[in-house]
């Protein structure tokens, strides 16, 4: 997995060995993505899986300047954005 920030976004991509019984497990976590985060971020996209492997995808992207209060963003709160949300992928993920 890799986050990067682009601009306001803070964008999850998957990097993989390209593997066809992979495409459920991946339709599995993207499904867990939309499921327990379409409502707790604003901004909050996630991509529509193709039924290929490409071994490299952009799978979600959050707002990050909407999902602060007051539309503030400090270092300290985009850090606990970016760790909560990498604990809680790595951890959809190893249980796939």
């Amino acid at each position: 997995m890799l986050l990067q920030f682009q601009g306001d976004d803070l964008k999850l991509y998957a990097h993989y060995d390209k593997k066809i019984e992979d495409i459920d497990k991946w339709k599995i976590f993207i499904d867990k993505l939309k499921l327990n985060y379409q409502n707790k971020f604003n901004d909050f996209e996630v991509k529509n899986l193709v039924n290929v492997i490409p071994g490299s995808m952009y799978v979600c992207k959050i707002k990050v300047k909407s999902n602060m209060e007051n539309n503030i963003v400090t270092i300290e709160k985009a850090k606990n954005l970016i760790v909560q949300f990498y604990q809680d992928c790595n951890s959809y993920l190893k249980n796939i």
